[in-house]
């Protein structure tokens, strides 16, 4: 472990209270970035608590963002978050249910009916999280192993499956993870339970197991390179956004910034800010960028050829740049994120093209969808027949970024 970096964000009485909120650690394991976020939220049954569970979870992640503001899974290769999440099993959400709410004690009676019974799979299909994840209200993109076990809240303290009558029993401790696209293919479950003979506590606390395949890039083993050694360009032919929350389009000031942690520059730490090199595109009012308004993106020497660049990865994130007033009469051009994406650049190595359309992201929620083509051109005489059209535009294309 080369560096380790921790974070913290309080979401209890006023947003200062410690006894609700995460922490975060973020390690350097051999080239490999995780990060771990372990979090308290909030708590009890009602719909307006689902509310604010989503809201901590928001809150936590804007709370641990990077130097650029961008999410912090965005940096690493994996993300775990893990605790005593506290969504419920609600019967009342169950496909079809009409009329008025149950009453707790009927809610907890069936439930500890169901649990008894060993229906967990259905009660899996009435927990808050799983739904709410599906709607993509919360940890969008974030996956959990299958459960096949008991529900972990809220037992009798020195029982080992006694569950209290106070509160119906909930899958109330969970362990959720993510990756970069380009990783997604390193990491395997091994397990996921619970531990029933814990009995100091009113949960049963939850373990997992993962298998990741560190792998390091081709040119952590190679000698540095030279300079006469030819650059690998990326090239955007096209950008387009859709579902960007309205306003005038006259105002609206949008550009993009394209970061990478180890394209740009021979470095494996990830993590660090300062380690991110980005390349901006000209400010515009549309939604949409031509070929035109790029800038090539010059790769480090480091990424030589095809077998560099497909374990490589590319942030793309969305400003929207200050009121064009606000500099004349003296006052900070603060630039807003929309939402970043990752794109792997596997396919676009691997044939010299891609055509994506994906999701932007912000706090771990969708806020518009990006669309667009990316050609690669190896300056090595390596260039593909589908990217030969591009090289002409990768020397020539000398438009300028506008200063944010």
């Amino acid at each position: 472990v080369r560096s380790c970096e921790c974070q913290s964000v309080a979401t209890g009485i006023a947003g200062v209270i410690g006894n609700k909120g995460g922490v975060c650690a973020t390690l350097d394991y051999d080239g490999t970035i995780i990060t771990f976020i372990t979090a308290h939220l909030a708590a009890h049954q009602g719909h307006e608590f689902l509310l604010r569970r989503n809201e901590d979870v928001r809150s936590i992640l804007r709370g641990v963002r990077t130097r650029e503001n961008l999410d912090i899974y965005d940096h690493s290769d994996f993300t775990f978050f893990f605790g005593d999440l506290n969504y419920r099993v609600d019967l009342d959400n169950m496909a079809g249910a009409v009329g008025p709410r149950m009453s707790h004690t009927e809610m907890w009676s069936k439930t500890h009916a169901m649990v008894e019974a060993g229906e967990i799979d259905e009660l899996v299909l009435r927990d808050q999280l799983l739904n709410e994840r599906e709607k993509k209200h919360v940890f969008a993109y974030f996956m959990e192993n299958r459960i096949n076990f008991r529900p972990t809240f809220k037992m009798i303290r020195g029982e080992e499956s006694v569950y209290t009558e106070q509160r119906v029993p909930s899958f109330c401790d969970r362990i959720l993870f993510t990756s970069l696209p380009s990783r997604r293919d390193c990491i395997e479950p091994l397990y996921y339970q619970s531990a029933p003979s814990v009995l100091t506590s009113d949960h049963k606390p939850v373990s997992g197991v993962w298998s990741i395949k560190n792998r390091k890039p081709l040119w952590a083993h190679q000698a540095e390179p030279q300079d006469h050694e030819p650059h690998t360009v990326l090239l955007f032919k096209s950008l387009s956004c859709q579902g960007i929350p309205d306003r005038k389009v006259q105002e609206r000031r949008l550009y993009f910034k394209f970061l990478s942690p180890r394209l740009f520059t021979k470095t494996s730490r990830q993590h660090k800010s300062e380690a991110l090199t980005a390349v901006k595109s000209m400010v515009t009012s549309r939604h949409e960028w031509l070929e035109t308004m790029f800038r090539p993106i010059r790769c480090g020497r480091h990424i030589r050829d095809r077998q560099h660049l497909e374990a490589e990865h590319l942030i793309i994130a969305l400003y929207e740049k200050g009121k064009v007033g606000d500099k004349q009469r003296g006052l900070p051009q603060r630039e807003q994120l929309i939402g970043t994406c990752v794109l792997s650049l596997r396919e676009a190595a691997q044939t010299g093209q891609a055509a994506f359309e994906m999701e932007m992201l912000k706090y771990g929620l969708p806020t518009c969808t990006l669309a667009g083509k990316l050609v690669v051109v190896f300056d090595s005489g390596e260039t593909s027949a589908n990217a030969a059209s591009a090289s002409t535009a990768a020397t020539s294309t000398t438009t300028t970024a506008a200063a944010a």
